[in-house]
């Protein structure tokens, strides 16, 4: 029978921090998935739910007129500069690198190849601003 072997305790903090949010990062991104088809499942099945339906289907196709889907979706600056992006971004390393300017007047769709199974590279400098894409690329919104 195996022995569990941790970490030794030299490592620093800051690896350590990066470690955590890799793992965060990745189990988020499983139970975010079984927990969306676990919630539409359970609230299929049980007419008392069906009003939380039909509310969130009155609020996307009457209330919410700003045509949002058409739009990028909704924006949260924020949280592209959340602090526990830069840890992100130094596990890997991953870097950004400009070769031209954008005009800030055009759309533009942004292409990541190869990419992986997982995307990382990708995820971290076209969905965060660990990169520091906005300075990179300043006038673009990115959603």
């Amino acid at each position: 029978m195996a022995m569990i072997k941790f970490a030794p305790l030299r490592i620093p903090l800051r690896r350590r921090l990066q470690t955590l949010t890799v793992c965060l990062f990745m189990a988020g991104f499983i139970v975010a998935h079984l927990f969306s088809w676990f919630m539409v499942l359970f609230l299929a099945c049980f007419p008392f739910f069906t009003v939380f339906i039909g509310a969130y289907l009155l609020w996307m196709f009457a209330v919410d007129r700003r045509k949002t889907p058409y739009q990028g979706g909704r924006a949260f600056p924020f949280l592209r500069r959340l602090p526990i992006w830069s840890y992100f971004r130094d596990y890997f390393p991953i870097s950004l690198k400009r070769e031209s300017e954008l005009s800030p007047d055009g759309n533009y769709i942004f292409s990541c190849h190869p990419h992986g199974v997982a995307s990382f590279g990708a995820f971290c400098n076209l969905a965060t601003d660990a990169t520091d894409f906005s300075a990179l690329f300043p006038g673009l919104k990115m959603h």
